[in-house]
């Protein structure tokens, strides 16, 4: 087994809740670490003679030489100080982290800052337009197969500043592992964050929450990292790349929806969005309009919602998109009557969400009808199953605009509301229109 996985079954060791005291054995507290039931990773430390009544800050990582190796905790929270009396007094801590990498070269470590951080998707080159392994197979003069070649290799590193200091590269890992006779090739597709200077984990995670994001939308479920690796702030590089886990896009929460498959054509590709340059521009749009894109994720992070829910959060990011645009764009004051932030909003779209609902403006005063039933009449009765093709029609019709704006074109708009997805999902809202 890996050193990650040998970690999350459970491990002890000796731990610092300081890095700048390290290896100092009379700061070191014996302990145990393991992966929790709810999916974070959980640290009991024993402290003899710990004052019960201290006040005991939250560190901003937990270092640990374990039995299988070191390791730096992150994104460490649920600090807890219990104590047992009678004779010897000893105390316990007890920390939950979302986040961990092991490998780490504790010896050498300046901080607990990090130079980059790079997550491991696979199964998307063909969305990000990337290989990172290519075939050439090779047939005798009867047509049958004689030999095959397999050539790994990364793609060459596309960037893009993302400001701050940081910056963001698209490429590939790869890496083959196994006997001469049972050979396994893993090369999925690599987003590097950088900071030019050592930055806290905090500051380079939000840019793959956000590509995770789009993908997830690509795909139609939560789309999980399986790995990475990272780049310390230490006085001279390790012999071998540390690896690292986080909860935040390397697990998939109970009631998350995993995508259907991922060999199945996405929504929409990352040229459809521009490429890296509109990856970088759904990076902005995320960090500076969450009211907008997170309850499009919803569904997928933290998985399915009622419908009631989920149409008045779609209804909701709605209002605050065509508002936010309300003084700069001529679109999104227009009247349109009852309705009119969802019209206004589907008349931006236009012909693509047209073709899908048959009748924007009349799709537009049935949604914003219903939202409007649910939020200030919750006893009034509805029909759950057209609530539930209204809410799903919303967020194509968010998703789509939200991607326009991102690409400067309306391609993202014509493939996702032509997806083989949602073709029953307009059949469905077509009928519930008399489109």
């Amino acid at each position: 087994m890996s050193k990650m996985t040998d970690l999350m079954t459970g491990a002890v060791g000796y731990f610092w809740t300081d890095v700048d005291e390290v290896m100092a054995l009379d700061r070191a507290m014996p302990g145990h670490v393991h992966l929790s039931a709810d999916g974070d990773l959980q640290i009991d430390l024993l402290v003899p003679n710990a004052d019960p009544f201290g006040d005991v800050p939250l560190p901003s990582s937990v270092a640990a030489t374990t039995s299988v190796g070191g390791a730096l905790f992150l994104d460490v929270g649920h600090g807890r100080l219990a104590t047992t009396h009678g004779g010897y007094r000893v105390a316990t801590r007890t920390y939950r982290a979302h986040g961990v990498v092991t490998g780490a070269p504790l010896r050498d470590l300046r901080s607990d800052g990090f130079r980059d951080v790079s997550a491991f998707f696979p199964g998307i080159a063909r969305w990000a337009g990337v290989a990172g392994s290519s075939t050439a197979p090779a047939k005798g003069e009867d047509g049958r197969l004689t030999s095959l070649a397999i050539t790994v290799q990364a793609a060459e590193a596309r960037a893009q500043d993302l400001g701050k200091g940081r910056q963001l590269e698209l490429s590939t890992h790869w890496q083959v592992d196994g006997p001469e006779d049972r050979r396994t090739i893993y090369a999925p597709v690599e987003f590097k964050v950088s900071a030019s200077r050592p930055a806290s984990w905090s500051d380079l995670i939000p840019p793959l929450q956000s590509i995770q994001g789009l993908l997830s939308l690509a795909y139609d479920g939560l789309v999980v990292a399986d790995g990475g690796r990272v780049t310390m702030d230490t006085d001279r590089p390790p012999m071998e790349s540390p690896k690292w886990w986080t909860a935040r896009i390397m697990r998939r929460p109970d009631g998350a929806r995993a995508p259907r498959s991922m060999t199945e054509i996405p929504n929409f590709h990352l040229s459809t969005i521009g490429g890296i340059a509109g990856l970088r521009r759904w990076i902005d749009l995320t960090d500076k309009h969450p009211r907008a894109t997170g309850p499009l994720l919803a569904g997928h992070r933290y998985g399915l919602q009622n419908v009631e829910t989920r149409l008045m959060e779609i209804a909701a990011a709605i209002e605050y998109w065509v508002s936010a645009h309300r003084r700069s764009a001529q679109w999104a004051r227009k009247s349109q009557g009852q309705g009119r932030f969802a019209a206004n909003l589907a008349a931006r779209v236009g012909a693509p969400f047209g073709d899908l609902v048959g009748d924007p403006m009349a799709w537009a005063r049935r949604f914003w009808k219903t939202y409007t039933l649910l939020k200030h009449e919750p006893n009034s009765e509805y029909d759950a199953y057209e609530v539930s093709l209204l809410a799903a029609t919303g967020a194509v019709l968010l998703q789509s605009a939200l991607l326009n704006r991102v690409a400067g074109t309306s391609a993202p708009a014509r493939a996702i509301c032509d997806s083989h997805r949602y073709y029953h999902l307009g059949a469905q809202t077509r009928g519930l229109l008399g489109a």
